[in-house]
């Protein structure tokens, strides 16, 4: 059932940013929604199904409120498109200039509203952790790292179409908005989890927050550090939900105070775990580290000051709050008589590949990857005026 759920998984994750109309990338992310909720719930205890019912819950809510921003967007079209077409996205784009300005931006804003409940923005996040902590590792490393990426590639096709329609400012402050908000209520919280299965989900959302802000500065270079904050974040994320359910299968607890030792107990996995905390808190040579110096240049270059500044403070709060409970896991006294031996070397050897894109992002950029951003970024990037 596990592998089952998996590929169908991975296979509605690919189909989303494959479709080219919004009728079936809203469809795609739909589908992910549903086989990732009948994921979190495969350990069929209590909190994994109130998890999984929460999730399909809230996130078909805010997909349904998504469905309403592609209806009124379509509704607007009609003036220039005719009255049926397929609202494909060169379509709406070749005619956004005469695309009702108010429409426009009631569908943006009902699109970040919908689209971001999946993405995990506050306040329609409380799904998230709960979601996260109950998946098996790899489950929760591909909802951290594809699912709300998927999400928001929703919310970037309605960004295109409104910077198309000449409303990209007001989309900025939007997602300048909702990305500050999320990464200071995810900075704060992470400051107090107990369960660092939780205390990776809040981790997340901080991360969305950042990538909201890299696209809300707009200038080209914070834009370009916002898509590869998306990798890079992934890459990160991955490892250290491998590394959780590592020490999860060492362990058998999620509660921060319950494990210690873990560099003698698990040689490999408590150091790596720790190496991902510092991979998430931004350390230099990590591929996080290069994407939020992106932003924040891009941020000073626009300039947007106000937004750089709550960047750079709340991420240093949320890099304390992570590299202490890490810390705390991994460097404390081990428990006497604790016998040094890993759960698994297949989960050694998967740590060992995610730490090698980690660093590998960090230190080099391949140029046909740094071109693709680029040329996407210039699709994003509001014009200045």
């Amino acid at each position: 059932r596990y592998f089952f759920l998996l590929n169908l998984f991975g296979w509605s994750m690919l189909a989303v940013p494959l479709a080219g109309d919004f009728g079936s990338l809203w469809v795609a992310i739909e589908l992910t929604t549903i086989l990732s909720a009948l994921m979190v719930a495969l350990d069929r205890t209590d909190a994994a199904l109130e998890a999984s019912w929460k999730y399909v819950l809230i996130a078909s809510s805010g997909l349904g409120i998504a469905l309403l921003a592609i209806i009124l967007l379509y509704a607007s079209g009609t003036n220039v498109l005719g009255e049926s077409y397929v609202p494909r996205f060169a379509h709406l784009l070749g005619a956004a200039g005469g695309l009702s300005d108010d429409a426009v931006r009631l569908s943006f804003v009902l699109a970040v509203v919908g689209f971001g409940t999946k993405v995990g923005f506050v306040p329609m996040h409380t799904w998230l952790p709960d979601a996260h902590s109950e998946a098996p590792a790899p489950v929760s490393a591909l909802l951290s790292g594809s699912l709300l990426a998927g999400a928001f590639y929703g919310v970037l096709r309605f960004f295109q179409v409104a910077v198309a329609a000449g409303d990209g400012v007001f989309a900025q402050h939007v997602l300048i908005v909702f990305g500050a908000v999320s990464l200071v209520a995810a900075s704060l919280f992470v400051l107090r989890q107990g369960n660092y299965k939780r205390l990776l989900a809040y981790s997340s959302i901080e991360h969305m927050g950042v990538i909201a802000l890299g696209v809300g500065f707009g200038a080209p270079l914070a834009v370009a550090g916002a898509l590869l904050h998306v990798i890079t974040h992934a890459s990160a994320k991955g490892l250290a939900f491998f590394g959780s359910g590592s020490l999860l299968r060492r362990y058998d607890t999620k509660e921060v105070d319950e494990v210690t030792g873990a560099a003698i107990t698990a040689p490999w996995s408590g150091p790596i775990f720790l190496a991902a905390a510092l991979a998430l808190c931004g350390l230099p040579l990590s591929g996080v580290f290069r994407s939020e110096f992106e932003i924040v240049c891009g941020g000073f270059a626009q300039p947007a000051y106000v937004g750089v500044a709550i960047l750079i403070v709340f991420v240093n709060v949320a890099f304390f709050g992570i590299l202490w409970h890490a810390a705390r896991m991994v460097l404390t006294p081990a428990p006497e008589g604790a016998v040094p031996h890993e759960a698994s070397a297949w989960m050694v050897g998967a740590m060992l590949c995610c730490l090698f894109v980690v660093v590998a992002l960090g230190v080099h950029l391949p140029g046909d990857l740094s071109t693709l951003l680029n040329n996407a970024s210039e699709h994003l990037s509001v014009p200045t005026r």
